[in-house]
C-alpha cells in the first residue's frame, strides 16, 4: 500500500513538472526588460527656423518648444520649456536639455509651437520630433534643426 501511495505521488509530481515545462509561462515580463541598456548621459538642443513660402526668413516669430523624455513603459516626464522670438534669420535656439536614458526604448521628444506663424491650423504651425537611444552619442550634443513653414 505505501509503494502504491509513493508511485501515484511521484506520478503525480513527474505530471505537474512536465505541464510546467511544457507551458509558455511567462511570469509578469515587462516589455522593456529585454531592451536594458548601458546608462547614456544625452544633451540635445534644438534650432527652429521659421520660413515663408518662399524660403525667406520670419523674424519676431514667437516660438514655444518643449523637451521631455519618455522611458520605456513610463509616462512622460522631465519637461523642459523654451520659448522666444526669431531673431533677424528667423531663428530661435534653445541651450542645452540634459537626460539619462537607460533603455533601447527610452524618447527624448521636441515639441515645437509658433502661435503667430499664421496657417490655418495649430498642426500646420507646429512640430514634433522623437529621438530614441541610438540616434544619441555620449559626451556629444545632438542638435535638431527644426523648420517651420508658412504655407502663404
Amino acid at each position: 500500500m505505501k509503494t502504491l501511495a509513493f508511485i501515484s505521488r511521484t506520478l503525480l509530481l513527474f505530471i505537474v513538472f512536465a505541464i510546467f515545462l511544457t507551458c509558455d509561462v511567462e511570469l509578469d515580463r515587462d516589455e522593456c526588460d529585454g531592451t536594458v541598456a548601458h546608462e547614456k548621459i544625452v544633451n540635445i538642443k534644438a534650432t527652429v527656423h521659421c520660413r515663408d513660402i518662399l524660403n525667406l526668413p520670419l523674424k519676431e516669430k514667437w516660438i514655444k518648444l518643449t523637451f521631455s523624455k519618455t522611458p520605456c513603459g513610463e509616462p512622460s516626464k522631465g519637461q523642459i520649456f523654451f520659448e522666444g522670438l526669431t531673431d533677424s534669420q528667423g531663428n530661435f535656439s534653445t541651450t542645452e536639455a540634459n537626460y539619462s536614458l537607460r533603455n533601447l526604448k527610452d524618447e527624448i521628444e521636441i515639441d515645437v509651437f509658433s502661435p503667430d506663424l499664421g496657417n490655418t491650423s495649430d498642426k500646420d504651425n507646429s512640430d514634433i520630433r522623437v529621438f530614441s537611444y541610438n540616434d544619441f552619442i555620449e559626451e556629444t550634443i545632438k542638435i535638431a534643426d527644426i523648420t517651420l513653414i508658412r504655407k502663404w
